[in-house]
């Protein structure tokens, strides 16, 4: 688990997405969780990236996202990744994470 990153308070996700930069070594069938707390999956819970060299996707299904506009919510929204392969740990490799949002 991975804090990634913070949005302002009153952000509203509108989704995530995947680039593979180099593909993951030793690892097979990579997964990835997003959540607002450690370990959490309130956004995704176990979704398949494909390991392959400049594969660009949309992450689908997520939940959780386009919250309903809150001019008095102060909290900001944590970001947490979680990563898992079937079998194996990924020795060496790059995959980028993009947020969209709006606030």
């Amino acid at each position: 688990m991975y804090k990634f990153g913070t949005l302002p308070a009153d952000s509203s996700i509108l989704g995530f997405e995947t680039w593979v930069k180099t593909a993951l070594t030793t690892a097979t069938l990579p997964t990835l969780s997003l959540g607002t707390a450690s370990a959490g999956t309130q956004f995704t819970s176990a979704l398949a990236i494909t390991n392959t060299v400049g594969t660009n996707a949309k992450a689908s299904p997520v939940t959780g996202i386009l919250q309903a506009h809150d001019n008095t919510n102060r909290t900001d929204i944590p970001l947490w990744a979680s990563t898992g392969c079937s079998t194996g740990n990924a020795a060496a490799g790059e995959i980028y994470l993009l947020v969209y949002f709006v606030r």
